[in-house]
């Protein structure tokens, strides 16, 4: 065996990982997802709350949903210098399911985290999103049009690190 191949890792290096890249936590180890709640997996969410956004019902596609979700997927896949971006209407016109289906119907989003309410962000889940070395996709609901420029100063040039998608009321 080539003794390069060859690497050993201990738990200090696994935590320091996992800590940068908290997607990883809730896809590939699932048990250890409370250290990064209220987050979870979008799989998670909708298996844990089917009925909450009526995912028993078809999707409906509506002119401007493809365009829509398309523009979600460039944003969550990018890495281009704005970190936030916030879609805002009217409530219950299917602003979240749009985002959901988007990242559900994309293998490349399937490890993307949601947060179900902006108001469920806690003073060390914000340390942990803030903290200079996370990369992370994340979908954040009900976020206050009065909180969408403090969040966008907050994640401002780490657009190459950190990728959510806000979504909240007109």
């Amino acid at each position: 065996v080539d003794s390069t191949l060859i690497r050993f890792v201990w738990n200090e290096h696994l935590s320091g990982t996992l800590n940068r890249y908290p997607n990883l936590i809730a896809q590939v180890l699932p048990k250890l997802h409370a250290i990064i709640r209220p987050m979870m997996t979008l799989t998670q969410w909708t298996q844990d709350s089917p009925d909450k956004m009526g995912f028993s019902v078809p999707f409906v596609t509506l002119p401007g949903t493809q365009e829509l979700q398309a523009r979600v997927r460039v944003h969550l896949l990018g890495n281009e210098s704005d970190a936030v971006f916030h879609i805002a209407g009217l409530s219950g016109i299917g602003k979240t399911r749009t985002v959901i289906q988007a990242c559900l119907t994309d293998d490349r989003l399937r490890d993307a985290l949601y947060i179900g309410r902006f108001s469920d962000i806690t003073q060390d889940l914000w340390r942990r999103l803030t903290a200079p070395d996370v990369h992370l996709r994340l979908v954040i609901d009900e976020v206050p049009l009065e909180e969408v420029t403090r969040l966008q100063g907050r994640f401002d040039g780490r657009g190459d690190q950190i990728r959510i998608l806000s979504i909240g009321p007109a």
